[in-house]
């Protein structure tokens, strides 16, 4: 089971159980699609977004340190993740652009500003 669960002043989605390397957890054509890009959206195809009411809450996480990546309408796991370990993916492996331009917090990298 996924939840939200809010750390260190910011929410992040967690599971409640293991996940294998491969597993596909999150249908995201299951949420709201919509044809432009919000703050909370993920991209799945060119012009299409979703707004998924779990998956709006997994943050950014450089690819080498992210646990899930987007394929088509999925969230995959990468690579095995524990119980209680939240969900990330890189934002910048699916998306065209970015709404909010960022500092990663892991690597200090900026995401989505005209020098990253």
């Amino acid at each position: 089971m996924l939840h939200i669960r809010e750390q260190n002043g910011q929410k992040g989605l967690y599971s409640d159980r293991p996940i294998g390397r491969g597993e596909r957890i999150i249908d995201l054509s299951k949420g709201e699609l919509v044809a432009d890009r919000t703050q909370t959206s993920i991209q799945i195809d060119d012009h299409l977004h979703s707004e998924h009411d779990l998956a709006r809450y997994m943050n950014h996480k450089d690819f080498y340190l992210a646990n899930c990546a987007i394929d088509g309408h999925w969230v995959v796991a990468i690579r095995g993740i524990p119980a209680g370990e939240e969900l990330t993916f890189d934002y910048t492996t699916n998306e065209d652009s970015i709404t909010h331009p960022f500092q990663d917090r892991d690597t200090g990298k900026h995401i989505g500003h005209a020098d990253s």
